[in-house]
């Protein structure tokens, strides 16, 4: 169902989100250069965005944005069947097909592009689905069968992963594996079994910690990873539109950037209140309930802490919700009646957004061919016709779209400037990186995409590369402008003429 609605977004040549084209960008740099914080800074996001892009080259799939949203509908796919099989543990099959249909339809027949594009959110997503489900299955394990040290170990090492996907994504990992250790405690079960239990679960979150560690002192990258990882990531957080003391007011707002999402989320969560005191009989899954409405506490507190209203945001909330209703259909159904139950179930959770669909319906429906026929950018046309074999890009501004239509490396550690633009504590410790590295490795090209009608950064006087004296004497000296297109200006090291 996901492929079904979804791939006709796939083939809009464009970016869905200016996140997407700077992790495809990001994914062609590491390819040259496959060390992470050596050759590329991810900056908000963790290195498992850009990895999965390199495999799939790795079997023929082109760095482009089918690529990655076709990654991005699989990672979906991946957490959705990971929720079925958390709820499982709990619930029969049929219950457990049906609960995870409120996700399944949102992700399937969502339009609305900051919903669609590949999106720094999804790894950690798919980790968090995965540990849950190891985490059921400590909890309620297979007939016959006591829970196994390997599957506490894959809970650990798939939350331990989280950190490498998004920071933001921290707080969930944290508490999941805190209730992890609780239900291992908690479980009736010998005391020798429960220490090695709890002990394969930081295992797995060390066994990551170690890997890091070990590649971190293998390249020299402990100062870059603390730094650019790390230390922007809290200082970032104090840029923040909003102090955290508005978020939740602001959360109705919020969420109806896309009206599609507040109905499956209201809907969704109307239906698990509807049933919140509903007598559940099996203490199994009254005990998972309550997990659920904690992972889903945890959820909001992520999506509300940076303190910003990016709609992609809101996906960190689909899993937790979905299970939440999973897991309340199947405990109100045996003491509220199955049709009562199902039919709240359908008109509050599903019913909204099938017609939400049925009345706004997609804008890329019928015109995948079209969207695909569509032409590069004038930027990247004109560069493409100068290219040379070897050329590469460094960028000012923010247009990551021009190395992933060029399939151009950025010879910076990032593929745009905005943490050297933007006035934060570390200014000047990513203004002189830059500097570094476009002076160790020149580019053959140097576009400045500061100007009027640019995307963030339009203010040529305060935020174009001559705000940085030391860029500026070093563009004057050794680029000649050949072109301004779009408000873009178009640099070429000087003695490589363009191909006439």
């Amino acid at each position: 169902m996901l492929f079904a609605f979804r791939w006709p977004a796939f083939f809009y040549r464009a970016d869905l989100n200016p996140d997407e084209a700077q992790i495809v960008a990001g994914a062609i740099t590491l390819h040259e250069d496959p060390v992470v914080w050596r050759s590329l800074d991810t900056t908000t996001h963790g290195p498992l965005l850009e990895y999965p892009l390199i495999v799939a080259h790795a079997f023929g799939a082109p760095f482009n944005y089918v690529t990655a949203r076709v990654i991005g509908v699989l990672l979906q796919a991946l957490a959705l069947v990971a929720t079925w099989r958390t709820l499982r543990r709990f619930a029969p099959e049929p219950i457990a097909r049906i609960g995870i249909l409120p996700g399944l339809f949102f992700w399937s027949l969502i339009a609305w592009e900051d919903y669609l594009h590949y999106s720094s959110e999804l790894p950690g997503i798919t980790l968090l689905a995965l540990s849950t489900w190891a985490a059921a299955a400590l909890f309620s394990p297979a007939k016959g069968r006591g829970p196994g040290t390997a599957t506490a170990f894959f809970a650990g090492l798939a939350a331990g992963l989280v950190p490498l996907a998004k920071l933001q994504s921290v707080p969930q990992a944290a508490g999941l594996l805190l209730i992890t250790a609780g239900l291992i405690w908690f479980a009736p079960i010998c005391r020798p079994h429960r220490q090695r239990l709890l002990g394969a679960l930081c295992a797995g979150v060390a066994a990551v910690g170690i890997g890091l560690g070990v590649y971190l002192q293998t390249f020299s990258l402990w100062r870059e990873f603390w730094l650019t990882y790390i230390a922007s990531a809290l200082a970032y957080m104090e840029t923040s539109a909003f102090p955290f003391a508005a978020m939740p007011g602001r959360f109705f707002h919020f969420a109806a950037t896309a009206p599609v999402f507040s109905l499956f989320f209201w809907g969704t969560l109307g239906f698990a209140v509807l049933y919140l005191r509903e007598p559940v009989q099996d203490r199994g899954l009254r005990v998972a309930r309550r997990v659920a409405w904690v992972l889903l506490a945890l959820a909001m507190f992520t999506v509300l802490r940076p303190g910003r209203e990016a709609a992609h945001y809101l996906h960190l909330l689909v899993v937790p919700l979905t299970l939440l209703a999973g897991l309340t259909l199947a405990g109100a159904c045996p003491t509220a009646g199955r049709y009562r139950v199902m039919g709240a179930f359908v008109v509050l959770a599903l019913a909204p957004q099938i017609w939400d669909r049925l009345a706004t319906g997609s804008r890329f429906i019928g015109n995948a061919v079209h969207h695909w026929q569509e032409p590069a950018s004038p930027v990247a046309e004109f560069v493409g016709q100068h290219l040379q074999p070897g050329d590469t890009m460094a960028m000012w501004g923010w247009a990551p779209h021009l190395h992933v239509e060029l399939q151009l490396p950025h010879v910076t550690r990032e593929p745009h400037s905005g943490n050297q633009i933007m006035q934060w504590p570390l200014t000047r410790f990513f203004v002189e990186r830059y500097l570094q590295d476009i002076t160790r490795r020149p580019p053959i090209w140097f576009v400045d995409a500061v100007g009027p009608g640019a995307f963030i950064y339009d203010s040529r006087a305060t935020q174009a590369h001559e705000s940085v004296p030391s860029l500026r004497d070093l563009i004057s000296r050794d680029y000649d402008l050949v072109a301004e297109i779009a408000g873009t200006r178009i640099y070429l090291h000087k003695g490589r003429s363009p191909r006439p």
